[in-house]
């Protein structure tokens, strides 16, 4: 056991820590948990040269954990439904860009907006079902 490895780990990692709330990314809280690891190893035993290859190994495993966490956890664009106020209301199709994608005349603009079901026919008028980011969700029949 070498104190002052360990010590040195951990202050390591708590550095890195505090460094994380500065930027607001996981990874470099990764890498500082992954060195506060390190200091665990460190009391256990070892050389520096061992602290550092398992460092190095503990550092690429928690930022590929992360990386798969943050692309599982990726934002969807948000759904408003229930409370939407423009639900139920009649648009204008101007022109259909593709089979499900169209340009449509709302509140005096122009939207981009997405056909509900595939099923629907590329008709004049549709209904407003639901906004997802930017794109107004339309259907001609009223399912809301």
């Amino acid at each position: 056991m070498n104190d002052i490895a360990v010590l040195a780990w951990l202050g390591a990692g708590l550095l890195v820590c505090i460094l994380e709330v500065t930027t607001g990314t996981f990874y470099l809280l990764a890498i500082g948990l992954a060195l506060m690891e390190t200091a665990f190893f460190a009391w256990i035993g070892g050389t520096v040269s061992t602290h550092v290859f398992l460092a190095s190994v503990l550092i690429l495993v928690n930022v590929f954990m992360v990386h798969r966490l943050k692309k599982k956890i990726a934002r969807q664009p948000t759904v408003i439904k229930g409370n939407n106020l423009e639900a139920g209301q009649w648009v204008d199709v101007l022109f259909w860009k593709s089979a499900d994608l169209a340009r449509v005349q709302y509140r005096g603009t122009e939207w981009d907006a997405r056909l509900q079901t595939a099923e629907m026919p590329q008709a004049k008028r549709g209904i407003v079902q639901a906004i997802e980011g930017n794109h107004l969700i339309i259907s001609t029949t009223k399912e809301l």
